[in-house]
């Protein structure tokens, strides 16, 4: 088959996506062909060429049309097998013209970059804060309680020891310790 012909996944377990071709070359799993496929979900598919059949411009309603999406916006996103929510700080395309978002996603500390089509913008949620920047990371929201205090009466933790002892000789201890100490001497060198 040929790059960009449309095509749909008629068996496997991404059975009934349609997509684009935009790869094809040996099978190193089998005989014949297999195929990169750009579904039409944003997803990457990966595909013997026996498991698809190409789509007749009757049944293929084409690619739908990206979300419209905008800097601030809530999302759900999916892709390779990885799912979350964030807040969408960039929007644009790739030099192929794809739709592409930069997510901070909430419960990781690297952005998320995703096909547009991967994502489910979420209404109910609220955005940033008002004059918060939506390109600036937001705490993750958390509904777990707050941990119980280390110290008892939230007192701060006793500062340590300082060690007096000169430099070279080893602290005082009350056992001797279960070998022979040598001081360091870098004048030997």
């Amino acid at each position: 088959m040929d790059k960009g012909t449309r095509i749909q996944i008629v068996k496997g377990k991404h059975k009934g996506v349609n997509g684009t071709v935009f790869w094809e070359g040996p099978n190193k799993w089998g005989e014949g062909t297999r195929l990169g496929v750009e579904g039409d979900d944003g997803q990457t598919y990966w595909v013997a060429s026996s498991n698809v059949e190409p789509l007749t411009k009757a049944q293929d309603a084409g690619p739908p049309p990206p979300p419209e999406l905008s800097k601030g916006d809530r999302v759900a996103w999916k892709n390779r097998g990885d799912a979350g929510t964030g807040t969408i700080f960039w929007v644009g395309q790739t030099k192929s013209g794809r739709p592409r978002v930069g997510i901070n996603d909430d419960e990781a500390e690297d952005a998320v970059w995703v096909d547009a089509r991967a994502v489910t913008k979420l209404e109910d949620e609220p955005g940033p804060p008002p004059g918060a920047s939506p390109s600036r990371r937001q705490p993750p929201r958390s509904s777990a309680p707050e941990p119980e205090p280390f110290f008892e009466d939230d007192e701060e933790a006793p500062p340590p020891e300082p060690w007096s002892g000169p430099i070279g000789e080893p602290p005082a201890m009350d056992e001797p310790p279960p070998y022979d100490y040598v001081p360091f001497d870098d004048e030997d060198e």
